[in-house]
């Protein structure tokens, strides 16, 4: 079909400028000629040439995707047949996730088949992808992830038993279920375990806070008031007051316990305990304060009373407070640790100051004369003047507990028979006997390592006397007066004998004195009547002034070779001595 060329579309083109391109107007000549317009192998148009000169124009036909021209001219037989070129359009892709963010831009080209896309970003509880798009049509895009929404099951268990199974997703959020009830708790639900995006929720019990209030009734220390758990297991503890009892844990009126210690399983409310106290049985002969760690008692309830056994939870005994007790025989008392004496005749806490003796000297008057046994139930230690001149006292009985005896302990019990000292005691002080004038036998302990001054002095009745085998030295005056003392065995650690040691023993007819001895004070044996003969050890050097003074019935004494010196009237009004066996150095 033969047309002549018209404007199409609106595009112009000059076939000319076409075929001169091509290098196809050469050998056109004068003659005429027809030119084929082909697009994607169709015809588009026929267009007649003279002299090689188009008439009229011919478009580049549209393709989408695609920019145009005409290329390539080529002669087919008297046709040119002129072919549309066309290039692919380049475009970008904008890939955009959490709303309106660019995640990357990708170029692709018309005839693509795909691109490389970005990785859709994680949205947590969100399955992502890439919308929808193609790349057939061309152009720019926008391409945006979109999310849906995972569902997944949550799992409710309480005490092992499954209460709800629900399904639920990020856009529609679980309804947990209420925790069931338990009887003294709280509940909340708490994550136990998780399969992916499924869970269990597992009920929590807290055991609800309870108050624990204790109250007292009479005197003494309560432990284990506050709060609490449901179900805790709870102990509540009372301690009484010195000269009181527990009675027991009441609940109310009820009795829960006669355990000073209780424990119990707390309910599920509040509870309130309370410990009661009485007064002990054995304090109902007293009057008393008390406090946490003390009891003091301060009088008697029956002055009349003639035994008094003091309980061992009394820490002391106040000034006169037994003075109304004038016909007391017996006492019991657990205190032994008596308040030193700290100025000269200040009774202290002696016995003399519970009759109302402010010195102890004056014990002898305050101390009732009808009290002639005394027993110590407790405690370590004798104090200073603690039995000081109580004269009516004949039986004293000491704990076993006891370690030491003060100075002055016995002084003056001139009435006093019977005391055993403990096997524990290794400390006695000095003058502790002095001046026992009933007291006929005595054993010291073994642990004793000294005797002290004036121990024993003026123990007029005493005969036997048993000393132990750790004994290293004896003080002066230690037997002085012992006038009925007729023999004594004095240990071989003995290393020193004070003076006037055995001063007045007018009863004691013979001694011996350890080898190891080497030192006897002066006036050590003076007066020492019926004392027939001595040997002096090897270790003496010295013999002390008037060491054997008035010691009428003394016969023979031998003196060692190693002997020195003899001081004046050491042998003073010896009339019997007829032998002396000695090497001396000096005389």
């Amino acid at each position: 079909m033969h047309i002549r060329l018209r404007k199409i579309l609106g595009l112009v083109f000059v076939l000319t400028a076409a075929i001169a391109a091509a290098g196809l107007l050469a050998g056109c000549g004068q003659a005429a000629y027809t030119a084929v317009f082909m697009a994607d192998g169709e015809v588009i148009a026929t267009v007649d040439c003279t002299d090689g000169v188009p008439v009229d124009t011919v478009p580049v036909p549209e393709k989408p995707g695609y920019t145009g021209a005409w290329g390539a001219a080529e002669w087919d037989g008297d046709r040119l047949v002129v072919t549309a070129a066309y290039t692919p359009n380049a475009y970008y892709i904008t890939f955009k996730a959490y709303g309106d963010m660019t995640l990357d831009v990708v170029a692709y080209t018309t005839g693509d088949a795909a691109v490389e896309e970005p990785e859709v970003p994680v949205m947590y509880g969100y399955e992502g992808s890439w919308e929808p798009y193609s790349l057939a049509a061309g152009g720019n895009l926008t391409v945006r992830a979109v999310y849906t929404a995972i569902e997944y099951t949550v799992t409710y268990i309480a005490d092992g038993q499954t209460i709800a199974v629900v399904t639920a997703s990020a856009e529609n959020p679980p309804a947990a279920p209420e925790v069931p009830e338990k009887s003294g708790y709280t509940g909340r639900w708490e994550t136990s375990a998780a399969d992916g995006y499924d869970y269990t929720m597992t009920a929590v019990y807290t055991p609800i806070q309870y108050q624990v209030t204790l109250q007292r009734n009479g005197r003494g220390w309560l432990y284990g008031s506050g709060w609490h758990g449901y179900g805790e297991t709870v102990t509540v503890t009372a301690e009484p007051h010195g000269g009181y009892a527990f009675s027991g844990w009441y609940d109310g009126e009820t009795l829960v316990s006669e355990e000073a210690s209780y424990t119990f399983t707390m309910p599920g409310r509040d509870v309130t305990y309370t410990a009661r106290f009485v007064v002990r049985a054995d304090m109902a002969p007293f009057t008393f304060t008390a406090g946490a760690n003390s009891c003091t008692v301060t009088g008697v309830t029956d002055p009349t009373v003639t035994q008094l056994v003091v309980p061992d939870c009394v820490t002391d005994i106040a000034f006169n407070a037994l003075g109304s007790c004038t016909s007391l025989t017996s006492l019991t008392v657990p205190i032994v640790s008596f308040v030193p004496i700290y100025e000269p005749f200040d009774a202290g806490r002696s016995l003399g100051s519970w009759f109302g003796a402010d010195q102890y000297e004056y014990n002898a008057a305050y101390v009732p004369a009808t009290l002639t046994e005394v027993t110590v139930t407790g405690g370590t230690s004798l104090a200073d003047g603690a039995f000081y001149n109580c004269p009516s006292l004949e039986r004293v009985i000491l704990p076993d507990t006891l370690t030491s005896i003060g100075q002055d302990a016995f002084r003056g019990c001139e009435n006093l028979t019977e005391i055993a000292i403990p096997s524990g005691v290794t400390s006695i002080g000095n003058d502790a006997f002095r001046g026992c004038e009933s007291l006929t036998e005595i054993t010291i302990p073994s642990g004793v390592t000294e005797i002290g001054w004036n121990i024993f002095e003026r123990c007029t009745a005493l005969t036997t006397i048993t000393l132990p085998s750790g004994l290293t030295s004896i003080g002066s005056y230690a037997f002085s007066g012992c006038s009925s003392l007729t023999e004594i065995e004095i240990p071989a650690g003995v290393t020193e004998i004070g003076g006037l040691v055995f001063s007045g023993c007018s009863s004691l007819t013979e001694i011996e004195i350890p080898s190891g001895v080497t030192k006897i004070a002066e006036s050590a044996f003076s007066g020492c009547s019926s004392l027939t003969e001595i040997t002096i050890p090897s270790g003496i050097r010295v013999l002390g002034g008037r060491m054997f003074y008035g010691c009428t019935a003394l016969r023979r004494v031998d003196l060692p070779s190693g002997l020195y010196s003899i001081a004046s009237e050491a042998f003073y009004n010896c009339s019997s001595l007829t032998e002396i066996n000695l090497s001396l150095i000096h005389i």
